[in-house]
């Protein structure tokens, strides 16, 4: 098992950050890997849930196409998380006044908390699908402390061994849309929603105001995984998104978070999103 000391002083160092729900604009990006298991078909699209037909909106990993674009996504967050101002940013907005910052592209990315709960108002412009993390880690190391190949093999085989961990000790998850929950089960939402990205690619960290306090600029190699979530454009009017996670270790939680969105969707939907 790994050693959660050690992630914490890396993360001392401006290494490695630990936040749950995180959002990111719709940046192009390119590279990484998903290690996901989805050898469980949970069905048809549209689920009946407690016994009521409910549109389900969540895109689950059940193709080569949905994982790569979770894997786009989840790189997408993370470059957006960190190029913006981290003390004004959407992660510490308690009202959701923070909720458009950035926001760009046909992908709309919502913020958790670094720990503990949050209710938040936020207006989705119509068509725009909606990614977030439900609780995620993420590493991103000054370029002096991967410059050598020796360092860079060093951070990718830690974090390769640290990952599995980090997901083992995930405890519970929760995603909920108008009262519906999205999967059934913990393993359901364990086993579609993970993404862990191990091939390391370039990121922009804020330079005067990031989560770790270091100089930022540009970083050469960052990594991250977590539980995610895709969800199709909303049906116009107004919705309530709720998604949470915990995670436990031998002396019981040691993270926890949530996150209720009310959510506004703007006007009427021209057009049906593409699978």
């Amino acid at each position: 098992m790994i050693n959660r000391r050690i992630v914490q002083v890396l993360s001392l160092m401006g290494i490695c950050g630990v936040a749950s729900a995180l959002a990111a604009c719709d940046v192009p990006v390119s590279g990484g890997t998903s290690d996901i298991d989805t050898s469980e078909d949970l069905g048809a699209e549209s689920q009946a849930i407690h016994g009521h037909h409910f549109d389900n909106p969540l895109v689950l990993q059940d193709s080569t196409k949905h994982r790569k674009e979770y894997v786009a996504d989840t790189q997408g967050w993370l470059t957006w998380a960190m190029a913006l101002p981290w003390s004004t940013g959407p992660v510490n907005d308690t009202t959701g006044a923070a909720c458009g910052q950035g926001q760009s592209g046909p992908v709309w990315y919502l913020a958790g908390t670094g720990g503990g709960p949050v209710t938040r108002d936020c207006t989705i412009p119509k068509n725009k699908s909606l990614f977030f993390p439900l609780r995620n880690t993420w590493s991103i190391p000054p370029a002096e402390f991967v410059d050598e190949p020796s360092e860079l093999d060093a951070f990718v085989s830690f974090f390769t061994d640290y990952f599995p961990e980090d997901r083992a000790a995930t405890c519970t998850l929760s995603l909920k849309l108008d009262g519906h929950d999205l999967l059934p089960t913990f393993a359901a939402l364990d086993q579609n929603l993970w993404v862990q990205i191990l091939t390391p690619f370039e990121i922009f960290v804020n330079p005067n105001d990031n989560w770790a306090g270091y100089a930022g600029g540009q970083m050469p190699a960052a990594l991250v995984d977590g539980h995610y979530a895709l969800l199709r454009p909303l049906s116009a009017g107004d919705h309530t998104l709720e998604f949470s996670a915990t995670q436990c270790d031998e002396t019981g939680v040691f993270f926890d978070t949530s996150a209720i969105y009310h959510l506004h969707v703007e006007g009427h939907h021209d057009c049906d999103h593409d699978d």
